[in-house]
């Protein structure tokens, strides 16, 4: 059955830590707790922002330029609202973008471990 939502994208640089852990994996926990069924974490290889500066990744220990991180949901209505409302309130510095979307589960398989 097709569910009609939002697709919701967070943009961030992998340096930025929220609660003491990593903003894009605060933020992929917090979405389990909200029930949202799943989530995708993108390391970029390079991108820039608002202020135009190119950040792009690097071997480990070359550089202190960090590239930017993307998560991804697929998520109701009302889970966006309530995702952007959680993520507003801790005044993080996130870049998100939404749009309409259709989706569904294409496999009528038993879910896998």
């Amino acid at each position: 059955m097709k569910t009609l939502g939002k697709c919701l994208r967070f943009y961030m640089h992998e340096e930025y830590h929220y609660a003491g852990k990593p903003l894009s994996e605060w933020l992929v926990e917090t979405a389990k707790l909200l029930k949202i069924g799943g989530a995708a974490d993108f390391q970029t290889q390079r991108g820039f922002g608002r202020h135009g500066i190119t950040h792009e990744e690097h071997f480990v220990g070359l550089s202190a330029d960090y590239a930017p991180v993307v998560v991804e949901f697929f998520v109701t209505d009302a889970q966006a609202e309530q995702l952007r409302s959680i993520v507003s309130q801790t005044n993080i510095n996130v870049f998100v973008a939404e749009w309409p979307a259709q989706f569904e589960q294409l496999s009528k398989a038993p879910s896998q471990p």
